[in-house]
């Protein structure tokens, strides 16, 4: 049992916990069956999380980033911090960038080559609010609320572009990339699958709505 568990990111035989406001909790799953707390790291308010080496990248909302190290799972430690311009919702790390989903400022790139001392590199200002990200190839998917996906390109972390946009009905609030498809919870309009093969013109493969009310399903 914790305080608000909002993400998770299970890497060894350790289970990485985004807690809301009680921060980063770390549990021993070496038995699923027995699951136990051995680390715990307070920070402003945990969203999201993504386990890379030994550091553990929180999206901490107004907080920003923030940088923990874990090399020892039983007394994490911050390392590093970041204070992001908006509210930080999600964060993918590939390489030596975070990328952040950072409401309503967008997409926020930041270089952790020295998890320490973070720096952003680049930004780009979508037209919702950014509340998850998925980084594929040279590319970054935003789930970007009532705006749907937005496709960016991050060949030059520097220097990110918009190259593709598919308006998704509902709220986009959580993407998945898993070879040519994306695929996106979308709130009230249930899961939408986008094929991405060109990242520049996405195109809808299936829609699922639910009818509550009818209890029907719908697919087009």
């Amino acid at each position: 049992d914790t305080y608000y568990a909002l993400a998770v990111q299970v890497s060894g035989n350790y289970a990485y916990i985004a807690d809301g406001g009680n921060g980063l909790v770390i549990v021993d799953i070496t038995d699923p069956t027995n699951p136990s707390q051995v680390g715990h790291l307070d920070t402003y308010y945990a969203l999201a999380v993504q386990v890379s080496g030994n550091y553990a990248y929180i999206a901490d909302r107004e907080n920003g980033l923030v940088i923990v190290d874990i090399t020892d799972p039983t007394s994490p430690s911050q390392a590093g911090h970041l204070d992001t311009d908006g509210f930080a919702w999600d964060v993918q790390v590939s390489g030596n960038y975070a990328y952040i989903a950072d409401w309503h400022n967008g997409l926020v790139i930041v270089d952790i080559t020295d998890p320490t001392n973070p720096s952003q590199v680049g930004h780009l200002d979508t037209d919702g609010y950014a509340s998850a990200v998925q980084v594929s190839g040279n590319y970054a998917y935003i789930a970007d609320s009532w705006n749907g996906l937005v496709i960016v390109d991050i060949t030059d972390p520097t220097n990110p572009s918009q190259v593709g946009h598919l308006d998704t009905d509902g709220d986009a609030s959580a993407v998945q990339v898993s070879g040519d498809y994306a695929y996106i919870a979308d709130s009230w309009n249930g899961l939408v699958i986008v094929d991405i093969t060109d990242p520049t013109n996405p195109e809808l493969v299936a829609d699922m709505l639910w009818f509550t009310l009818f209890g029907l399903h719908y697919m087009e």
